[in-house]
Order: structure tokens, then C-alpha cells, then sequence
């Protein structure tokens, strides 16, 4: 009984490390998709997304906004919440289906089989930046 105990310490320790290092990884991504669409070292996001809704404490380099007037970068699982006047934003969806079916939506940020998927539309990038990074041209869709 003993040893079952110590394996699941051991299994509950490992779960919290893996869900930590899972939530920094997510922060990267969302920094440095941030970073290669806006070219700014402080962004502004507004999420109402299931993925990244439970990020706690963001760095200094993401500012977290509770309206998405106020972001330059929405994500979001559902556009259709999604207020018309925000409908300008660079928008990123959680849902392949939703950035393919929308002409609102820059891109999208989701899970497969185990691994992130990050693809954005040329058109909607170029009309938020003059200019298109080397890092960000291997994520557009034509």
C-alpha cells in the first residue's frame, strides 16, 4: 500500500510539472506570435478562449485586457461572441473551421494529435503589418 501511495505522489508531482511547462509553452507561443504580428514588445490580448483562458500571469510583455476594444490581439474559441466593433483586431481562432470559414479571422492556434498547429492567412497579416517577418512566412496559408 505504501509503494501505491508513493506512485501516485510521484505521478500527481510529474502531472503538475508537465501542465506548468505545457502553460509556459503556451505563453511563448502567445508572445511570440504577438511580437511577429504587431512588432512590439508590449501587446495587448484579450482572450475568451478555453486553451489560454486559465493562464495565470503573463509576463511583462503580454498585457491581459478584460475588453477586446481595447486589445490589438483577440483569441477566441467563438467569433460569433464576438462584439462588431472588434472585429477589426488581429483575431485568433482555437478552431481550424473557424479561421478556413471566416474572413474576420488572421489565424489560428490549435492542438493535434498531440501538437500545435499555427497558421495564419497572407492577406489578413498584411493588412496589420507593413512588414512580413522571415519567422511568421512558414505559418501563412496563401
Amino acid at each position: 500500500m505504501a509503494v501505491l501511495k508513493y506512485l501516485f505522489i510521484i505521478l500527481f508531482f510529474t502531472n503538475i510539472a508537465f501542465a506548468t511547462s505545457l502553460d509556459n509553452v503556451k505563453k511563448q507561443i502567445l508572445y511570440n506570435i504577438s511580437y511577429l504580428l504587431t512588432h512590439k514588445q508590449k501587446v495587448k490580448i484579450y482572450i475568451d478562449n478555453k486553451e489560454f483562458n486559465n493562464l495565470s500571469k503573463f509576463n511583462n510583455k503580454i498585457i491581459r485586457v478584460k475588453n477586446c476594444n481595447d486589445a490589438e490581439i483577440i483569441i477566441i474559441d467563438n467569433i460569433s461572441k464576438l462584439p462588431k466593433n472588434c472585429l477589426n483586431k488581429i483575431i485568433i481562432s482555437s478552431t481550424f473551421s473557424t479561421f478556413k470559414n471566416n474572413p474576420y479571422v488572421t489565424g489560428a492556434i490549435f492542438w493535434q494529435k498531440g501538437r500545435v498547429n499555427i497558421i495564419f492567412k497572407k492577406n489578413k497579416v498584411l493588412e496589420f503589418t507593413a512588414k512580413l517577418d522571415k519567422d511568421l512566412e512558414k505559418y501563412l496559408d496563401e
